[in-house]
């Protein structure tokens, strides 16, 4: 995995939780034509509530590829993440999933909460537990 200068596949994002012994710090969003299709028709359609006062956010079923626990070491030997950001584009193999840390618990009513201003940023809760899982804003 390493930082990509130009815009690829995979968004590498901060993320974090509210679980003291499933800790997670990064999520990775891919996105694929066809999500980032979806996207830009999920923000055309709530443009017509933009002139609600009382609006806030429309929520969708959706996730990214996963929450990680990534070193902070790590990060910082790779160059993952440029200082005071909260988002990069990465490269990204197969084999790189396989050694990262997921979170442990099973989520569920995985979401991607849009607001009338195009922020948007996912949420996932805990099977049980209902512990909260949720990625920094995605502009």
């Amino acid at each position: 995995m390493k930082r990509a200068k130009q815009p690829t596949p995979y968004l590498l994002i901060k993320a974090n939780t509210r679980a003291d012994y499933d800790p997670i710090n990064y999520a990775i969003i891919q996105l694929s034509p066809e999500w980032l299709e979806l996207v830009s028709y999920r923000l055309y359609t709530i443009e017509e509530f933009y002139a609600g006062q009382d609006f806030h956010c429309l929520s969708y079923w959706d996730a990214p590829l996963g929450y990680f626990l990534i070193p902070d070491q790590q990060i910082m030997e790779h160059d993952l993440m440029p200082a005071h950001q909260d988002q990069a584009f990465i490269t990204l193999e197969a084999a790189d999933l396989d050694g990262l840390q997921r979170q442990g618990n099973k989520l569920e009513a995985q979401q991607l909460l849009v607001t009338k201003g195009g922020i948007a940023h996912f949420k996932a809760y805990a099977y049980g537990s209902g512990e909260e899982y949720w990625t920094g804003s995605l502009t």
